[in-house]
């Protein structure tokens, strides 16, 4: 690599940092699947207040209701991940050249230091998208995705071990049993929930269950929105059925508001940036972002009980 290629790479890094960083939250799946809280430095409570039963008949006695108001909440708290790389754009030339053959392509409209830094921050939140999100659990010690934090697949795991969350019994979503198993992880929601609108949260396994099995056993195809979005039967359209990426193989379903899935990141903030460090043929490159997941409130859910 000549030194102004790697002159080239670092300063494009060095200009073009924060949307860097966006393009990288902005291209992972779960980031448009639930809701983002973008200025998050390390750690928010979400503060919940249960008022109990305080109604009774009037009399000119104060009767004060004792403990009526509790309050409880999560927290989210994000942790800083990062990436360290040895960049020589001789590996990424090939593929370059390649986009630069196709029809239509300016080669001024996609230099090697853009391409080369786009394919690089594609990678790094295909990693947090497709590992960290759901099945990550945080180890400071670590040295891969899967420990830069807690995804919601580890949460909900320890919230279910701590009897904060009891899960539906459904066993398998099965092709045979799909339509009836994920509509009872939905009737068991409080009615206040089933009258919001809701998400049905699965893995494209389930998903392909579901469909399969609504068509066998109705003979006809699930239902759709005006949209072209898939809602579940009985939820009077405001239950959306919603395959996601990021939760991979599992045969969870979760079904809550996607304002209670949370995805924290210090979007703007110093946490979240990347250094580089021009070698002699190469360049050094550090990349460092801030990401969390929590739920807003446990009880504002109902999942079933498989892994």
């Amino acid at each position: 690599m000549s030194a102004v290629k790697v002159d080239a790479l670092a300063a494009y890094a060095g200009t073009y940092q924060k949307q860097l960083i966006a393009q990288a939250v902005n291209g992972m799946d779960v980031a448009q699947d639930v809701t983002v809280l973008p200025g998050i430095k390390k750690a928010t409570q979400f503060t919940k207040l249960t008022v109990g039963s305080i109604l009774k008949p009037f009399n000119s006695t104060h009767q004060p209701t004792a403990n009526a108001l509790q309050y409880s909440g999560q927290i989210l708290e994000v942790k800083v991940g990062k990436a360290d790389l040895l960049i020589d754009t001789d590996d990424y030339r090939q593929i370059w050249l390649s986009e630069l053959m196709k029809a239509g392509v300016n080669p001024n409209d996609i230099p090697e230091e853009k391409f080369t830094w786009e394919q690089v921050m594609k990678a790094f939140g295909a990693e947090l998208n497709n590992t960290t999100a759901y099945s990550g659990v945080y180890n400071a010690s670590g040295n891969s995705a899967i420990d830069v934090a807690n995804g919601f697949g580890t949460i909900l795991a320890a919230a279910i071990t701590e009897t904060k969350v009891t899960p539906v019994v459904t066993g398998a979503i099965t092709l045979a049993d799909a339509v009836e198993q994920i509509e009872a992880v939905y009737k068991s929601l409080p009615v206040v929930y089933r009258n919001m609108n809701t998400v049905a949260y699965m893995s494209f396994n389930s998903y392909d269950s579901y469909c399969e099995n609504y068509a066998e056993r109705f003979g006809t195809q699930p239902i759709y929105n005006q949209f072209g979005q898939l809602y579940l039967r009985h939820s009077a359209g405001k239950c959306l059925i919603k395959p996601v990426t990021w939760m991979g193989s599992s045969g969870r379903v979760i079904i809550t508001p996607k304002e209670n899935m949370i995805m924290g990141t210090d979007l703007l903030g110093d946490a979240n940036k990347i250094n580089t460090v021009p070698d002699v043929w190469t360049l050094k490159a550090g990349i460092a972002m801030a990401v969390g997941f929590q739920f807003r409130d446990l009880s504002a859910m109902r999942v079933n009980d498989i892994q």
